[in-house]
């Protein structure tokens, strides 16, 4: 009963495999990465809004 195996085993989805964990991380960050993106374009256009709102008055 070798833990370190028996963790590298488990390289299903999810799993606490190395390969897998780092699989996940990568996904994630991807993930994160291209929210950040999404948010930074709704900000501008927000405050494109926000700033023609203050022209019009």
């Amino acid at each position: 009963m070798d833990p370190k195996s028996n963790v590298a085993l488990r390289a299903n989805a999810g799993g606490p495999a190395p390969a897998e964990t780092k699989r996940m991380i990568e996904d994630r960050l991807s993930r994160m990465a291209v929210g950040e993106e999404r948010l930074a374009e709704r900000r501008g256009r927000v405050e494109r809004a926000i700033a023609e709102l203050g022209r019009e008055r």
